[in-house]
């Protein structure tokens, strides 16, 4: 007898699967450092090596495969799914994928940037290894003329059943040759979507966004989390929120690997990252308090390249479009 209970944020599933991912990406047993009085998390991952090199192509594909996840609200994706299934049609997968394709080109094109996988990369990072689902999908709003979407690069929800309690991550991705350069612009990022203009802040534009336009397919599941950005209701007292801020780097820590055995070149590699992760951590705890941000919440997310540019163009490729840096 099919299940008839009242379905919840428990029940929402990730977007996308990542079977494999630890191939790709490794996360580091490296803790946090402390940035007191800044409240951060952090989690710092690494490019998995081949014969001592990071495996930066094989993760570009990696990130290539996830485009459907990422660009295709669920209801769509799940329509092509279905009609899929009903009827051994292959057109309907290759329509979904060129639909993909196609919001991933015209971002590019319209927005003129070449941010999207780095965008990619938050998504799966936040869904694999932080288990946080999608609470909206921002690229099929970006791509649609009639509503411009600004705001952060991503939103997504933890649920703690036991305590029936939500965390809200506000994700910003960037991918630079320079962490420093990287951490300003996320620090501008955040101070601008959470300052208050005359019509209110962007933050606010984004949580109503998230009331109309949640990636939600099941109606209870939708109206519980509904229910968390209602300021009639209790679950409204019970929701807090994170500044996820996803870094992709150029780094000199995967160089002169291949004369190490496997094992000693991944040693080698994690002992220099630590110190790079305290350092890091350092800049941007700086950084907040000098921008004036250090009442928010964050989550720090590191992945060292050896070069970024070579993940872009690399990803450029698997999605056939050319690429200038």
């Amino acid at each position: 007898m099919e299940d008839q209970r009242q379905k919840t944020l428990a029940d929402l599933a990730l977007a996308g699967e990542y079977s494999g991912i630890e191939n790709r990406l490794v996360l580091s047993e490296i803790e946090m450092p402390d940035v007191s009085p800044i409240n951060m998390k952090g989690s710092f991952l690494y490019i998995s090596m081949k014969s001592g090199q990071p495996s930066t192509e094989e993760l570009a594909q990696y990130v290539y495969y996830k485009i459907i996840d990422f660009c295709v609200p669920r209801h769509v994706k799940d329509s092509y799914y279905t009609k899929f299934k009903e009827t051994n049609d292959s057109r309907y997968i290759l329509d979904l994928t060129d639909l993909a394709r196609k919001s991933l080109i015209a971002a590019k094109k319209s927005l003129d940037t070449s941010g999207e996988p780095g965008e990619i990369l938050l998504f799966i990072i936040l869904e694999a290894f932080l288990k946080a689902p999608r609470a909206v999908c921002k690229m099929n709003l970006k791509t649609n003329s009639s509503m411009p979407v600004h705001g952060t690069d991503a939103a997504h929800i933890i649920f703690t059943k036991e305590t029936e309690s939500l965390e809200l991550l506000w994700g910003e991705a960037k991918l630079y040759k320079q962490m420093s350069s990287a951490l300003d612009s996320i620090c501008e990022s955040i101070k601008d979507f959470t300052s208050v203009h005359q019509f209110g802040s962007q933050r606010e534009k984004d949580i109503q966004i998230i009331r109309m336009h949640s990636d939600v397919n099941d109606e209870s599941i939708r109206q519980h989390l509904l229910n968390y950005f209602d300021p009639y209701t209790a679950q409204s007292n019970n929701v807090s929120e994170r500044y996820c801020c996803f870094v992709g780097f150029d780094s000199s820590l995967y160089d002169n690997m291949v004369k190490y055995t496997e094992e000693e070149a991944i040693n080698k590699f994690l002992e220099k990252y630590r110190s790079r992760v305290e350092t890091a951590c350092g800049l941007f705890k700086t950084k907040i308090i000098e921008s004036k941000i250090e009442r928010l919440r964050y989550y720090c997310i590191l992945l060292p390249f050896d070069s970024v540019e070579s993940f872009r163009k690399s990803f450029y490729q698997f999605l056939g479009v050319g690429y200038d840096a």
